[in-house]
């Protein structure tokens, strides 16, 4: 006999809960900002905090920023609010982009397949290591998530149901503003799941406005950053970025298509459990797409549109020339919702609220065990714990006018302590030095090339093998000072409107259900 169905507010609930949970592991789990070109991002966040460049960003080496500005721009608004540069205040876009990502997963598995299959959907998509990071990381990958995924139901639903494309344009114009133009392709390879069946009517009109909305905003953003930095924009986001990907023409970046196997392997491992479950519903979409066409036992066709996309996706990522397994994001919420479909399907006891129960507890387990024990004994997680501490012990010193130098120092220190520094040159350094009255704190991992009258004042390991020193012409650090916090004068309408999106979202989502199967 089966459970009762779970009620709207309850299969809200475990969603909800899903998501405070797997953030509140990776709040407390040991700093990751040294990986994934993390301290790269932060970098972006800092140079508009400290020097206003919003137009664009550069990182502490003079490099362009590698993205469009979206989720620096979102991010610094969570830094601004919270008067505070730490990962929760510059992760904001990430944190809350997956909010939304886990209502709108739950409402579209829930509305397709009811409100069993919209829980368990929920809950694989945060079931694996990939989905365990990906609320709480500073990379525009959450964000361009979510937009994707918009822009696929949008897509599917102006298809479907002939409705407009237009709200499909406006999610690929934010998601090209996040990411790139990437959106246009994964948004809508699901769509070649339909292609026999239904020729498709292109609407001349509605399409010609979202192109020109879309390029209207990137272009405008595009040519104005361009003419600010030299041409600087066009060499990094076009030449090297979108040119130097598709045909592998980057400096260290292989041919396209030598690595075939990478982006299923991810796909397989990253991605585990979730994965495991999701590949079961391709393979049981595809046999009875293809042997039970015009029958009860076909697929539906929201099954077969995550089916293609995700299978599509997989293989133009295999081919790629660049290989990352957080490509792979922009696929979790499609594979979470087939998998969730597919435990509500075969597993008659999975309506059971005890059930619910023991997969959120399982989820906990796992992402507090894996955050917080196995993924931080790993050598980049060492050096980036290490980095943190030595932070914490300097924030108070330099929170006034004086400032940590940098030599050859992580730029992870810097953003740790919110301050935006270049590396100081030999003859810059040298040049400082001369004068013994100008204090000088400097932070460096080599110190065989640094002279007197620098001495050494502090030094913390850095990572097995390495150490950060820093070093001063003086005999101690500055007097350590209180400041007390400062945030925007903009917080309570930065929080109203935080608490307003989410509320307005969480009762989209309660509607949805309300109205959706058992």
């Amino acid at each position: 006999m089966r459970a009762a169905a779970p009620r709207p507010w309850i299969a809200l609930a475990f969603a909800l809960g899903a998501w405070l949970l797997v953030v509140a592991a990776r709040a407390t789990a040991p700093d990751d900002l040294l990986t994934r070109d993390q301290e790269r991002v932060a970098a972006y966040v800092l140079d508009v905090v400290e020097n206003g460049r919003w137009l664009a960003q550069d990182d502490a080496e003079g490099n362009f920023a590698s993205k469009p500005p979206l989720f620096n721009w979102l991010a610094v608004l969570g830094v601004l609010a919270l008067g505070d540069t730490g990962r929760i205040a510059m992760a904001f876009p990430s944190w809350f982009a997956t909010l939304l990502t886990t209502l709108l997963v739950l409402a579209t598995a829930a509305r397709s397949f009811g409100r069993n299959a919209g829980i368990w959907a929920a809950l694989f998509y945060f079931a694996s290591m990939l989905g365990l990071r990906q609320v709480l990381i500073l990379r525009t990958d959450g964000l361009f998530q979510l937009f994707v995924f918009a822009a696929t139901l949008f897509a599917f639903d102006a298809f479907e149901r002939r409705r407009t494309w237009l709200p499909f344009w406006i999610a690929a114009t934010l998601a090209t503003m996040t990411k790139g133009p990437l959106v246009l392709v994964l948004g809508t390879l699901g769509l070649l799941a339909f292609v026999r069946e239904r020729p498709f009517r292109l609407r001349w009109r509605e399409h010609a406005i979202g192109v020109a909305i879309l390029v209207s905003v990137c272009g405008a953003w595009f040519v104005a950053a361009n003419i600010a930095t030299d041409g600087r924009a066009w060499q990094k986001l076009i030449v090297d970025e979108l040119v130097g990907h598709t045909l592998g023409t980057r400096e260290n970046a292989s041919p396209p298509g030598l690595h075939p196997y990478r982006a299923p392997a991810w796909f397989l491992s990253r991605l585990f459990p979730m994965s495991l479950f999701a590949i079961v519903a391709f393979v049981r979409v595809l046999r009875r797409r293809a042997t039970a066409e015009a029958t009860a036992e076909a697929p539906s066709r929201f099954e077969r549109l995550f089916t293609v996309q995700c299978l599509a996706s997989l293989a133009m990522f295999a081919f790629a020339s660049e290989h990352r397994f957080e490509q792979l994001m922009p696929l979790v919420p499609g594979a979470a919702i087939l998998a969730g479909h597919e435990v509500a399907l075969r597993w008659r006891a999975s309506a059971d609220p005890r059930a619910h129960l023991a997969a959120l507890g399982a989820l906990a387990a796992c992402a507090f065990g894996y955050l917080h024990l196995w993924d931080a004994n790993t050598p980049a997680m060492v050096q980036s714990r290490h980095v943190a501490e030595l932070a914490e012990e300097l924030r108070p010193h330099f929170r006034g006018e004086e400032r940590l130098l940098r030599l050859d120092a992580p730029r992870g220190l810097f953003s740790q302590l919110g301050c935006f520094e270049a590396p100081i040159g030999a003859d810059a350094l040298r040049e400082r030095l001369a004068d013994p009255s100008q204090a000088t704190w400097l932070a460096v991992v080599d110190e065989t090339g640094v002279a007197a009258p620098l001495r050494p004042l502090l030094r913390r390991p850095f990572g097995a093998d390495a150490s950060i020193t820093v070093m001063s012409n003086r005999d101690a650090l500055p007097v350590a000072q209180s400041r007390p916090p400062r945030p925007w004068p903009g917080l309570a309408c930065f929080g109203l409107g935080l608490a307003a999106s989410a509320a307005f979202a969480m009762r989209k989502t309660l509607a949805t259900l309300r109205a959706s199967a058992p």
